[in-house]
């Protein structure tokens, strides 16, 4: 699965609404403990909306992104519900 805002609806808060409704759905599937993602490393304001709802990064994936031929780097992240 993949979240993404269009750029010209950022600052909207429509990232956080997304990200907030996942949380709460997840917190109702039974055995569920954790939820990872990965997110580019140059995307800074997307690494900051994730830390303030308690996800923290435990690795990187080199060359994780392919993006019309270039690659970059993810930082892996996770959160225990």
């Amino acid at each position: 699965m993949g979240m993404y805002v269009a750029p010209e609806a950022a600052g909207r808060g429509i990232g956080r609404a997304l990200l907030d409704e996942l949380l709460k759905r997840a917190s109702n599937v039974h055995g569920l403990l954790q939820i990872q993602l990965m997110v580019g490393t140059h995307n800074q304001a997307a690494r900051k909306l994730y830390e303030s709802v308690g996800f923290r990064k435990y690795g990187r994936e080199i060359g994780a992104l392919n993006v019309q031929g270039v690659f970059y780097d993810a930082d892996l992240m996770a959160r225990f519900l």
